[in-house]
């Protein structure tokens, strides 16, 4: 944010999904926070119905994308997708003077939720931008529908993407149509602090680090088993996941039965302060990730920040973060098991002692916070 501030007289955000933690004093002087569009259903309902206006083009947003809508389901997603974005939109008009709109520059971070309200914004004069991740991109993780996606394509003036992979299923998929065409889909990664780099593992055994949700697309489950195998031949490891979610108590059951040499360490939802600390602490082998779909992941960024080896599979913009064949990590299959995954943590481990800084220069050149956001800042407009 701080780098965004420097580039704009003045900020005013909307959190359009849950409410912001951060701060008044977190936020630069020129930033202003708006309050927050409620999270939970029944919060949103009430408040759509508090607030008047937009009501007819609402509807005529919601039956002109009912057309593209399968089953009950998807029904359900395109109703509450309408209650948040004539939300977000009435709140993008609340903060923005009318007289305001031509020099305007209005940036959705994500490709979902806020960018909701991108229909509401076709016969503003603002120059709209909306970076796309990978939860948000790719459909076949929402069942082969998400709302409104033709309406914010067609309306966006610039469409950032984090990795490679997503600028071309975007080019793949036709989306690119409107003013500017393909040019106007532009590579954006993100990227992580730097914080220096953590200590070096002693060769003490394997400290194994992963951070993301407890999910069915996550398979935390899947490190668990290979590690669990990494044990049984012999290699002491420490394990320690960082996130939580629904299948958490399903994987703290299988974790209470290991095999001698495991130790697993399961923290939770963890600040992310706390998480970046744990590194600069900790001599940490190697980082894992399992995810059966994914866009650029920043807990990948963060850990070759500090140097670190990654083991991942290659789905969405992993292979594109993690060159083959290089001392960055081992990439494996999508489809992989058990004995795949406890393979590329061992042999990504091993790349720990092989070029030193190798990691870390990576990611000076691809991942720094700092650069990839003054990019960001210049492509959203003076």
């Amino acid at each position: 944010m701080s780098t965004l501030a420097g580039h704009f007289d003045a900020i005013r955000v909307v959190a359009a999904q849950v409410p912001s933690n951060a701060s008044r004093g977190e936020m630069p002087g020129n930033v202003e926070l708006s309050a927050a569009i409620p999270g939970g259903r029944g919060q949103l309902v009430r408040e759509s119905f508090r607030r008047s206006g937009a009501l007819r083009e609402s509807m005529i947003i919601f039956l002109r994308d009912l057309r593209h809508v399968t089953g009950v389901r998807t029904l359900q997603r395109l109703v509450f997708a309408t209650l948040r974005g004539r939300l977000v939109a009435l709140r993008i008009r609340d903060v923005l003077d009318e007289d305001a709109w031509s020099d305007a520059r209005v940036y959705f971070f994500w490709g979902a939720w806020g960018a909701y309200a991108m229909p509401w914004l076709e016969g503003e004069a603002a120059t709209i931008s909306v970076r796309f991740h990978g939860g948000d991109l790719y459909v076949e993780r929402s069942g082969g529908y998400m709302p409104f996606r033709r309406s914010i394509f067609r309306r966006a003036d610039r469409i950032l993407t984090v990795s490679a992979h997503g600028r071309d299923y975007i080019a793949e998929q036709g989306c690119s149509e409107g003013a500017g065409g393909e040019g106007k889909v532009v590579l954006a990664p993100l990227g992580s602090p730097d914080l220096g780099l953590g200590p070096v593992p002693d060769g003490g055994g394997l400290q194994v680090v992963s951070c993301s949700a407890v999910d069915q697309n996550k398979r935390v489950g899947l490190i668990l088993a290979g590690l669990k195998l990494l044990a049984e031949v012999g290699v002491e490891v420490r394990w320690t996941h960082f996130g939580d979610g629904p299948e958490m108590a399903a994987l703290r059951q299988d974790a209470g039965d290991l095999p001698e040499g495991l130790t697993v360490e399961l923290r939770g939802r963890t600040p992310r302060d706390e998480i970046l600390a744990f590194y600069q602490e900790t001599p940490v082998d190697v980082f894992v990730n399992a995810s059966r779909s994914e866009g650029a992941p920043v807990s990948i960024m963060e850990a070759l920040s500090f140097d670190i080896p990654v083991a991942a599979p290659a789905v969405g913009g992993i292979p594109g973060m993690l060159p083959r064949d290089s001392s960055l990590g081992v990439v494996f299959s999508a489809d992989s098991d058990a004995d795949d995954v406890a393979s590329a943590i061992h042999r990504a481990a091993g790349l720990r002692t092989v070029g030193p800084g190798a990691r870390r220069t990576h990611w000076e050149k691809h991942f720094d916070a700092h650069t990839n956001s003054t990019i960001v800042a210049e492509l959203l407009g003076p």
